[in-house]
């Protein structure tokens, strides 16, 4: 009796731990994800455009395009690159690949690389003199580069682009809760 009863405790804990590690996608609305994206600023119009540039800088985005009359501002931020050492690296790596491959190496030698983008688009709306909406969207681009090296300096590259969109609402809280303070030091300061 008593074994019963430890294997069927033993056997309920293992379910509640599979249930707690198992990670369910959850597909949000139209409706969640505008909610997620989009907030009420309180700030003039300009502090609160001029804020969004600031923080936007401040994440190292490359601000692409900016309308200050309708809004806009379009920015773009690499993320990640597999080859920190440059076009310079590279080429030492290929050299080097080719001369083994000379000597009887690999031939079929195969290198990877990823870049990942995010491109962020904003929309601000003026509500009142004390209050405007900004709404944020994000996109990842990963840029998988496959490159496949055979004899005597000849390659093949293989390039495949992922696409997503962000709606981690960590990321949103953090980026708008920037920008707040950010209208804030700039009220402060007139």
């Amino acid at each position: 009796m008593f074994k019963n009863k430890t294997v069927l405790l033993i056997f309920c804990i293992h379910l509640i731990m599979v249930g707690v590690n198992c990670k369910t996608s959850v597909q949000l609305t139209t409706q969640q994800k505008r909610q997620l994206t989009t907030q009420l600023i309180q700030g003039s119009y300009e502090d609160v455009f001029s804020a969004t540039l600031t923080v936007l800088q401040d994440r190292n985005c490359v601000i692409k395009k900016t309308d200050k009359a309708t809004g806009l501002i379009f920015a773009k931020e690499e993320v990640g690159s597999g080859s920190p050492g440059g076009e310079a690296a590279e080429e030492i790596v290929m050299i080097a690949g080719t001369i083994a491959q000379w000597f009887g190496a690999d031939e079929g030698a195969t290198t990877t690389d990823d870049v990942t983008t995010v491109e962020i688009g904003c929309v601000l709306s003026k509500i009142d003199s004390t209050a405007s909406q900004l709404r944020i969207n994000t996109q990842e681009y990963t840029l998988k580069i496959e490159e496949r090296r055979g004899l005597l300096l000849t390659k093949h590259q293989e390039y495949k682009l992922k696409t997503k969109p962000i709606y981690d609402e960590a990321y949103y809280r953090k980026l708008f809760n920037e920008i707040k303070v950010e209208v804030k030091r700039r009220e402060a300061i007139n």
